[in-house]
């Protein structure tokens, strides 16, 4: 029970990080120009991110077995789409991942309520 309470708070944390990265995105999509706050929003998207990998996999760590995780994270760890130095950012595709990432935090959110009930 103690695991799933963890989980919740690292859980909510991890909110919070989408949803203002999620904002800083929203700021630099909205920018008119490109300067040093673009490239600081950026970095702070990236670094938080890389943030939200890691407290989702302290999340599964006890979940999941050894073999699980390796791949999780190897999955985690792919590099993202090199098209986007050439053609830009497809920001209805940032956006909708924001999303689906937010609905699957929630999900698991709502599946540790449901145990710790029980």
């Amino acid at each position: 029970m103690k695991d799933n309470i963890n989980s919740l708070d690292h859980l909510n944390d991890i909110e919070k990080v989408v949803k203002e990265c999620e904002g800083l995105l929203r700021h630099v999509q909205e920018s008119k120009e490109r300067n040093n706050d673009t490239t600081d929003n950026l970095l702070k998207i990236e670094i938080g991110l890389d943030l939200v990998r890691q407290r989702l996999l302290t999340c599964a760590y006890s979940k999941l077995s050894v073999d699980t995780l390796q791949t999780v994270e190897q999955v985690s760890n792919k590099p993202g789409d090199p098209s986007t130095s050439y053609f830009g950012l497809d920001w209805e595709t940032a956006f909708t991942n924001f999303n689906l990432l937010s609905e699957n935090i929630k999900s698991f959110q709502s599946s540790l309520q449901r145990r710790r009930i029980s």
